[in-house]
C-alpha cells in the first residue's frame, strides 16, 4: 500500500499583505474559536475582527522581521522527516499542509490522492492534543478527503500528540538546562502554554489542559535530576482572545504575581510550541520581557524553540514509522494517545474522561 506523511502546523503570514487573511481563516475556524455569533455569522464576522486585528498585528510581525517564520520552519522539520525515513526502511513522501495559510492541508491532501496514495499519515505539530489545533487539522483533512471521495478510499491515521515522547522530553529538557545553566540558581520556571477557552476544557472535554500538565510532570524530574536540585516552577497560558473566560491565570498575571512575590530571575519555557512564531518572538520576548523588567525582574529569558533539533525529528521519526508501515492505529481511540508496544492501553479509559476522536 502506497503511504504518505501530512505534516501539518498552524501557518502563518510570510509578509504584510498576508496577515489579514491569515486572521480570517483563523477567525472562521470553529473548531479553533468559536465567536459568539454562531456558526451562520462566523465566516462575516471574521472578515470583520481580522481587518480590525490586521493593522496591529502586522506591527507586531514587523517587530520580528515582518513575517512568521512557522512555514519555513515546519518545511525543515518535514524535510528533516523525511531524511530519516529511509533509514527505518520507509520511502513514504513528506507533504506539508498549513490549517491557515498556503500551502494549505486541502492542497496536501489533493497532492497525496493525485499521487495515488492509499494510506495517509497525519501529524500535526502540536505536542499535546487540542480540538482546536490537532482536531481543527484532523478535522480539516477528513473534510478535504469526503469532498475528493472520487480520488477513491484513503487509510486515514492520525497521531494526535507526542509529548510523551522520550526523544521530545529529552529536547526539551536539554533546552531548559541550557536556559537556567545561564540563570541565577533561584531563577523560576515559568511555562507558558498557549491558552484556551475555558469550556473547551469543562464542557468539550478537551484533554490539552490535563495533558500540558501532565507535560510538565514528566520534564521536571528530567531537568531536577541532571541540575542536582529542586525547581521553582509553574504554569500559565498565553494568547488569550476576547471577552469570555479562557484557562488560567495568564501569563502576564503570573509575571505580576512572581515579581510581587520577589521573583528577580525569570526563565520562560512554551510548553505547546515547537517552533518559534509571533507567540514566542513577540508576545513572550517582547511584551512578556518588558512587563517582567518594568516589574523588577532582572533575569529573563526564554528556552530555544525545538525547531530542528535532531533528537525532536528522531522521536517524531519513530512515531510515524509504524503508521506508514500499516502496523495499524497504533494510538488509543479514546484518550488519544499513542499505545504501548504490546499493542494494549495501560491508561483506564473509561476514566480518565477524554472524548472520542472528533475526527473519526
Amino acid at each position: 500500500m502506497k503511504s504518505a506523511l501530512l505534516v501539518s502546523s498552524f501557518g502563518g503570514p510570510r509578509g504584510r499583505s498576508e496577515v489579514e487573511p491569515f486572521l480570517r481563516a483563523l477567525f472562521s475556524d470553529r473548531d479553533a474559536i468559536r465567536l459568539p455569533a454562531g456558526a451562520i455569522l462566523q465566516a462575516p464576522l471574521a472578515s470583520w475582527v481580522a481587518r480590525r486585528r490586521a493593522p496591529r498585528s502586522a506591527d507586531q510581525y514587523a517587530r520580528i522581521g515582518g513575517a512568521s517564520p512557522m512555514a519555513k520552519t515546519t518545511k525543515a522539520q518535514a524535510a528533516g522527516l523525511g531524511d530519516r525515513l529511509p533509514a527505518r526502511g520507509i520511502s513514504s513522501p513528506v507533504i506539508v499542509g498549513m490549517r491557515y495559510t498556503s500551502p494549505t492541508i486541502a492542497h496536501a491532501v489533493d497532492r497525496a490522492l493525485e499521487a495515488g496514495i492509499e494510506r495517509l499519515v497525519v501529524l500535526a505539530l502540536y505536542p499535546q492534543y487540542s480540538i482546536s489545533t490537532s482536531g481543527s487539522a484532523f478535522n480539516a483533512v477528513a473534510r478535504r478527503l469526503a469532498e475528493r471521495r472520487g480520488g477513491g478510499e484513503v487509510e486515514t491515521h492520525f497521531i494526535p500528540a507526542f509529548y510523551r515522547l522520550p526523544g521530545y522530553l529529552q529536547a526539551m529538557a536539554a533546552r531548559i538546562v541550557r536556559a537556567l545553566g545561564d540563570a541565577p540558581d533561584d531563577a523560576h520556571l515559568l511555562f507558558s502554554a498557549h491558552g484556551v477557552p475555558l469550556r473547551y476544557v469543562r464542557r468539550l472535554g478537551d484533554p490539552y489542559a490535563r495533558q500540558i500538565q501532565e507535560t510538565i510532570g514528566l520534564l521536571l524530574p528530567r531537568v531536577e535530576t541532571v541540575l542536582g536540585r529542586e525547581l521553582s516552577a509553574s504554569l500559565a497560558w498565553q494568547s488569550r482572545v476576547g471577552p469570555i473566560r479562557w484557562l488560567g491565570p495568564s501569563t502576564e498575571e503570573a509575571i505580576g504575581s512572581l515579581a510581587a512575590s520577589g521573583v528577580s530571575a525569570l526563565v520562560v519555557v512554551p510548553i505547546s510550541f515547537v517552533c518559534d512564531h509571533l507567540e514566542t518572538l513577540y508576545e513572550i520576548d517582547i511584551e512578556y520581557g518588558d512587563l517582567a523588567r518594568d516589574l523588577g525582574i532582572t533575569h529573563f529569558a526564554r528556552t530555544k524553540a525545538l525547531d530542528t533539533d535532531a533528537a525532536f525529528l528522531d522521536a517524531l521519526a519513530d512515531a510515524v514509522a509504524p503508521a506508514l508501515r500499516g502496523a495499524g492505529r497504533a494510538l488509543c481511540e479514546i484518550c488519544l494517545l499513542p499505545l504501548p508496544a504490546g499493542g494494549e492501553c495501560d491508561r483506564t479509559c473509561r476514566e480518565c474522561g477524554y472524548p472520542r476522536a472528533p475526527w473519526r
